[in-house]
């Protein structure tokens, strides 16, 4: 059985298919890097410091869609390879950033818990998305090539940090999303299509940064 015919399985269901979970995937993350922009370059909306907000911000982030893919959707999409790869990649993204947001890792290391570590971690787990739905899906190409517009935010960051720029954070708004928005679209993907959106996303991205 397809994704797509297990989606409409679960629709009936009155449950919440893996296009629906990706959807809201896509809106979280477009929020939550949106805002961790928004903290760093105003730093006065934030109730308590802008990186414990952001730490926090993205807890709850985080909260909300374990909540949501366990709650509502069937167990089939989040019991899987993809899900377990995310979950251990963010989930050790997070532990370095909370450690070094509460002081707890040497000053060398603090540079790289800002803005690598996630960066890294979306790198890996869209890489291992593609790999797994390469056979199984024509989403594949589609992961891929986001793995490979991260690792060119992760090289663009270079040098960038202790000094946390919010514009690398806003373009990672754009990018991040992108796929899991594309993939969330009923109906089979065309891998040609797809990258163009990309691609002129990130670019719009890029622009937005470049005019603020």
């Amino acid at each position: 059985m397809s994704s797509v015919e297990v989606d409409r399985s679960a629709s009936a269901s009155r449950q919440l298919g893996r296009r629906g979970l990706l959807g809201f995937g896509a809106a979280l993350l477009t929020i939550g890097w949106g805002g961790t922009a928004l903290l760093l370059r105003s730093s006065s909306v934030a109730p308590f410091d802008p990186i414990v907000t952001a730490v926090g911000g993205w807890l709850a982030v985080f909260a909300l869609i374990a909540g949501i893919a366990v709650g509502l959707c069937p167990r089939w999409v989040w019991y899987n390879r993809v899900v377990a790869t995310w979950v251990g990649l963010n989930a050790a993204a997070f532990g370095y950033t909370a450690a070094a947001a509460a002081g707890l890792l040497p000053a060398d290391l603090v540079q790289y818990a800002f803005w690598h570590v996630w960066v890294l971690a979306a790198v890996v787990g869209f890489a291992v998305t593609g790999a797994v739905l390469e056979g199984e899906d024509t989403a594949g190409q589609l992961y891929f090539t986001a793995a490979g517009l991260e690792l060119s935010l992760l090289f663009l960051g270079l040098g960038a940090f202790g000094t946390l720029v919010p514009g690398l954070y806003l373009l990672l708004a754009f990018v991040h999303p992108t796929p899991l928005a594309l993939d969330a679209l009923p109906g089979d993907l065309s891998p040609g299509r797809t990258a163009a959106v990309q691609l002129g996303v990130y670019a719009l991205g890029l622009g937005v940064v470049f005019l603020l």
